[in-house]
């Protein structure tokens, strides 16, 4: 089954260069700003970041991200004297720089120890194809804590480096990232490490054991333990490169949304009870309605009728005319 690892890699290169694909054609048609959206960078943006050590200063500002946080790299790609491998790379160093570098961190150390966990770890008494589908399926969860963290820190941490050290000095923000870096890296170990606990100690290696015994063959349970790393991997790393791409607080996001959908509950339940009493109104008043018109034809049965003659008694033979 080792020989099968390689999907994994396929999967998430294909992945890595749809993006890098994306980024370097957008880069081409990456408006710059104008004098009134924001002007030309500022001398120390010129000559700061780390694209610096790889091209040359920058002259021009762009308006969206991730091409305003690296015109140097931008600019580059811009160029119609650099060859199309070379926009690839550029454009592959702007995708780890940006929205990349949380999948980077995860799966350059989470890849090793999947690997370490399945094929060399063999106390855990279940068989290799056991150990990939356990271990993949509950990454699905154990992982969001560096969505979640990712989402949370890496605008302000990593793309504007304004958080722990609030200096605007290029060493600081230099320093932030980093600092993130470590952050998700601890994280990512840490996240693994539970996972590997609740796999092997906590019995979910032993349940999916048992369903993969009923439910599949030898053969279907080796597929199974092929397919599932792969379809993993790209669900993750799709989830981390969304994560980087928008790196807004999603926590925040999430609250919000949950006390939109509050409000919105909130408005229609009020909607409803004020549309109850309008219906109770109209069935109060229908039922007047009904009650006058039903003691008006009582009343009507139970008046005195003028205009009947009152019935004329038969003459009795017996008197004299």
């Amino acid at each position: 089954m080792a020989g099968w690892t390689f999907l994994r890699y396929g999967v998430l290169g294909l992945i890595f260069l749809s993006r890098v694909w994306k980024l370097q054609s957008g880069a081409q048609k990456a408006e710059e700003e104008s004098d009134e959206e924001g002007g030309a960078p500022k001398p120390h943006e010129k000559t700061t970041g780390l694209s610096k050590p790889f091209v040359d200063k920058a002259s021009k500002s762009f308006k969206e991200y991730p091409y305003k946080a690296h015109p140097n790299f931008t600019t580059k790609i811009q160029d119609k004297n650099t060859n199309f491998v070379q926009r690839l790379v550029l454009a592959g160093c702007m995708f780890v720089l940006t929205e990349g570098i949380g999948l980077i961190i995860y799966f350059s150390l989470s890849a090793v120890m999947d690997n370490v966990a399945i094929f060399f770890i063999s106390e855990s008494g279940v068989c290799a194809t056991v150990k990939a589908v356990s271990l993949y399926t509950m990454a699905v969860v154990t992982f969001l804590p560096n969505v979640l963290l990712g989402s949370w820190l890496q605008r302000e941490m990593y793309n504007e480096g304004k958080w722990p050290f609030k200096s605007t000095q290029p060493s600081s923000q230099l320093y932030n990232k980093i600092v993130f870096v470590v952050i998700m890296a601890v994280i990512t170990v840490a996240s693994f490490s539970a996972r590997v606990w609740l796999v092997y100690v906590g019995g979910y290696a032993t349940t999916v054991d048992q369903l993969m015994r009923s439910h599949f063959n030898l053969n279907g349970r080796v597929l199974l333990a092929v397919i599932v790393p792969p379809i993993i991997d790209g669900v993750q790393s799709t989830a981390l490169i969304m994560t980087g791409s928008h790196a807004k607080p999603l926590l925040t996001q999430i609250i919000q949304g949950q006390q939109k959908m509050q409000t919105e509950v909130a408005e229609m339940h009020k909607m409803l009870v004020k549309q109850q009493e309008q219906l109770d109104t109209i069935e109060k008043i229908i039922r007047m309605a009904h009650n006058a018109e039903a003691e008006a034809v009582d009343r009507e049965d139970n008046k005195p009728h003028r205009f009947l003659r009152k019935p004329v008694d038969p003459p009795n033979p017996c008197m004299p005319f």
